[in-house]
C-alpha cells in the first residue's frame, strides 16, 4: 500500500521517543522505520488520516517537514523482494509510452539501468550527484552478448545515447497540453581498463525509473520476459506492459503514433507493409519468447 516518506530536520531522536498525541501504531512505525543520521534527519513513515490516532496531515503541520517524497512501503521482506527486487524492471508509463528512437541495445541499456537506479535512489535518497556503474561483462551476461568486444559495444551504445532524446506529452485531465523533450545521458566516463562505464542520467530519467505512485503510474515486469526480444518485440511489449494491469485491457493507438514509436516514419510507407514487417514481426517475437 502507498504511504508517504517524510524527512524532518533538527529534531531529536523521535525514533526512540514517545511523542505526545501519536497513536501506538504511529509510534511503532516511527520506531521500526525511523532512521537518525548525524544531521538529525529522520525518515518517518506515517499512516493516512483514515487510520486511528493523530492524522498524518496534522503531524506534518506540527513538525514542519522540509522534504516530502513518495515511497512504497511493502508489508514484509518477501513482498518487498517480489515487488522491488532486482529481478523486476519498473518504470513510469510516461517513459514506456514516450517516443524514444532507440535501437535494440540502447533499449537494453535502459532496462539494465532500471534496478540500478532504483537501488541507488532507495539507498541514498538525497544524493546530489548520481553515478550509475554499468559493468560490461554483467551487461553481456544479461543479454547473452559476445564478451570478446563487449566493452566496445557498450561504449558505442553510450556514444549514441549521448546524442539522443525522448519525447512525451503532458496532460491536464484528459487534455493533451504540450510536449517535453529529455536527453537520456548527461555524462559518461569510459573506464575501459576497469571494464565498466560510469553514467550520469538526466534527472527526469532518474525520476521515471524510481518514483512510482498514484501521480506517476508505473508498470513492472520480470527481467527475463524481455531478454530475448528483438527491437520491434521490445517496443510492442512496452506498449502492452503499460496497460497490462489496468482494469480495461484494450487500448487504441493511431497508425501515426505507432510509426513514431517503432521509428518507422520513413520506412514501410504502405500500411500493409508496416503491419507485415513491423507489427506482425513484433507479435511473433513476443509469442516466441
Amino acid at each position: 500500500f502507498l504511504m508517504e516518506l517524510v524527512i524532518f530536520q533538527n529534531i531529536p531522536d523521535i525514533a526512540g521517543s514517545d511523542p505526545q498525541g501519536l497513536s501506538h501504531e504511529h509510534r511503532i512505525l516511527c520506531r521500526d522505520h525511523g532512521i537518525l543520521n548525524g544531521e538529525h534527519q529522520i525518515w518517518f513513515i506515517g499512516s493516512f488520516p483514515e487510520k486511528p490516532g493523530l492524522p498524518l496531515r496534522k503531524l506534518l503541520t506540527a513538525l514542519q517537514p522540509v522534504i516530502i517524497k513518495p515511497f512504497f512501503l511493502i508489508g514484509n521482506k518477501q513482498e518487498k523482494d517480489r515487488r522491488l527486487g532486482d529481478k523486476w524492471l519498473v518504470m513510469q508509463n510516461r517513459l514506456l509510452n514516450a517516443i524514444s528512437n532507440l535501437d535494440l541495445n540502447e533499449r537494453r541499456l535502459i532496462m539494465f539501468l532500471s534496478p540500478l537506479v532504483r537501488k541507488h535512489v532507495e539507498s541514498a535518497p538525497d544524493a546530489r550527484k548520481r553515478v550509475f556503474t554499468v559493468n560490461a561483462l554483467e551487461f553481456a551476461n544479461e543479454y547473452n552478448l559476445g564478451k570478446k568486444s563487449i566493452y566496445r559495444t557498450l561504449a558505442d551504445i553510450a556514444d549514441s545515447m549521448l546524442h539522443k532524446a525522448f519525447f512525451f506529452w503532458n496532460f491536464e485531465g484528459n487534455e493533451r497540453t504540450h510536449r517535453t523533450g529529455v536527453s537520456w545521458l548527461v555524462e559518461c566516463e569510459y573506464k575501459e581498463n576497469e571494464g565498466h562505464l560510469e553514467i550520469i542520467l538526466a534527472d527526469t530519467v532518474i525520476e521515471m525509473l524510481s518514483v512510482f505512485d498514484r501521480e506517476n503510474p508505473f508498470t513492472k515486469w520480470e527481467r527475463h520476459w524481455i531478454i530475448n526480444l528483438g527491437s520491434y518485440g521490445m517496443v510492442l511489449f512496452e506498449l502492452i506492459a503499460s496497460c497490462m494491469f489496468q482494469n480495461h485491457k484494450k487500448k487504441t493507438y493511431t497508425i501515426e503514433y505507432l510509426r513514431e514509436k517503432f521509428n518507422c516514419l520513413d520506412s514501410y510507407s504502405r500500411n500493409i507493409d508496416f503491419k507485415r514487417y513491423v507489427l506482425d514481426t513484433a507479435i511473433s517475437d513476443i509469442h516466441a519468447h
